[in-house]
């Protein structure tokens, strides 16, 4: 009898150490799950990735609700039990025996970062099958990979997501785009890389609104260099008019008494003074600084405007000029004055390059082209500039810096930034320049900007 007691005792001892661990195993797979439990609640789409974890763990999620979320099974339905743990927030065991076995339930709430009741789990295990050491080995390879799972799906969200967006920003910084920002709204390292990124793509503006300035002012200075560079052209074709109006002027004073040639006089003197006033206006005109509206403008008839601003010099420097324009050439969106700086810088350096006269080629025309760089875009239609000099040409080791500041191989004359002006005009509206040697002596400058539609 007494054997048969301790034996039963021993017995009873043993089945609630059994049932101890299988309540322990129970409980550290319901704090282990948490986050990945909040995940599923939060986020449904995630729910079927974790279906066979939850089977193999005996793990059920619900929502506040009190509804089985994970596993989906119509015929789990949450017992009043853990409509108590939603409501009082605290977590529940129990131990049931049935025919031949003995199950444990551990049942927990699920909180937000910010400490609200958003959810239940409940785990289920058979304490013979928990408490056997190869039950026990394969319960904790489910915990670890449901931890490691819970683990992916956190990092996803609080770090793939900021560090997503910063790649974002980053490849519109790379675009050109700086007006990139991202929210900040943590306080923790993602929160501070967001802040400098912000602050980065801020100095990048300020920066980029000062060398913008900086360029405008480089370019006005090249305006009033070619300014002074024009003046004694200017001089010299003001002369002729003056010469004639006092002439004139003289011949109505010798007869002043006859009106029809006061009157003839009058009206010669009148004419000239247009004259001189016009070209006086042009040589304003092109020294102040531009406004920098960019508006369809005709490149046939900037080219002409700037070819009329400089015949006098073509005529001097016995130039013969050959003009072949594109009636159909369509609109560029351009700054007038900039596209107009464009057309003289490169005239006068190609009456430059022929100081013993020679033949100027000016030409417009269409071409579809893909820009250097863009070799995966579609190519876009260009309008096309090209000034043709039979001149010197420029020297092999001279080629790679004619578009550099300050270089110039005019001696004693030139600043050394008209084509480096023209070149950064280009390329901020979407254009570039291109120079080649030109067959039987000479170069060749071409400028395309894309049209205007």
């Amino acid at each position: 009898m007494a054997m048969a007691a301790y034996g039963g005792l021993a017995s009873r001892i043993a089945d609630g150490d059994r049932e101890r661990q299988a309540l322990k195993l129970a409980g550290t797979v319901a704090r282990g799950v948490e986050t990945l439990a909040r995940d599923a609640i939060a986020e449904p789409a995630r729910r079927a990735a974790l279906e066979p974890a939850a089977r193999d763990l005996g793990l059920t999620i619900f929502d506040a609700g009190a509804e089985p979320l994970v596993p989906r099974d119509p015929g789990h339905a949450a017992n009043p039990r853990i409509r108590r743990v939603l409501a009082t927030g605290m977590p529940h065991d129990e131990a049931s025996r049935g025919a031949g076995a003995t199950l444990v339930v551990y049942r927990a709430p699920v909180r937000d970062e910010r400490g609200a009741i958003v959810g239940a789990v409940e785990v289920r295990r058979d304490v013979e099958r928990a408490a056997s050491p190869t039950m026990l080995v394969v319960g904790a390879v489910a915990l670890l990979a449901a931890l490691a799972l819970g683990v992916a799906l956190y990092a996803r969200r609080a770090i793939g997501g900021p560090l997503g967006g910063l790649l974002h920003g980053i490849d519109r910084v790379i675009d050109g785009d700086l007006g990139a920002a991202l929210p900040i709204g943590r306080p923790d390292e993602v929160g501070q890389l967001a802040f400098r990124f912000n602050e980065m793509t801020a100095r990048l503006r300020d920066a980029q609104a000062e060398l913008h300035r900086s360029e405008q002012r480089l370019r006005h200075s090249e305006r009033l260099a070619t300014v002074g560079q024009l003046a004694a052209g200017i001089a010299h074709e003001i002369g002729t008019p003056l010469g004639v109006i006092a002439g004139r002027a003289r011949n109505a004073s010798r007869k002043a008494e006859d009106p029809t040639e006061v009157q003839k006089n009058a009206e010669i003197i009148a004419e000239q003074a247009e004259r001189i006033k016009g070209i006086i206006q042009q040589l304003l005109d092109f020294s102040r600084r531009g406004a920098g509206a960019r508006e369809p403008r005709d490149l046939n008839a900037t080219l002409q405007t700037t070819l009329a601003f400089v015949e006098h010099q073509i005529a001097r420097a016995h130039v013969q000029l050959d003009v072949q324009a594109d009636a159909a050439l369509p609109a560029v969106r351009a700054n007038g004055d900039e596209l107009q700086q464009v057309c003289l810088n490169l005239v006068l350096n190609a009456l430059d390059a022929m100081p013993r006269g020679g033949r100027l080629l000016v030409r417009t025309g269409r071409d579809r082209r893909r820009k250097d760089g863009l070799e995966l875009a579609p190519p876009i239609d260009y309008a096309v500039l090209e000034v043709s000099d039979t001149g010197v040409g420029i020297a092999p080791e001279h080629r790679a810096h004619i578009f550099e500041a300050f270089f110039s191989t005019k001696k004693g004359a030139g600043t050394g930034l008209g084509l480096t002006v023209s070149q950064g005009i280009a390329k901020d509206h979407d254009g570039w320049i291109e120079v080649e040697e030109r067959t039987g002596g000479g170069t060749t400058f071409r400028v395309l900007l894309p049209v205007a539609s």
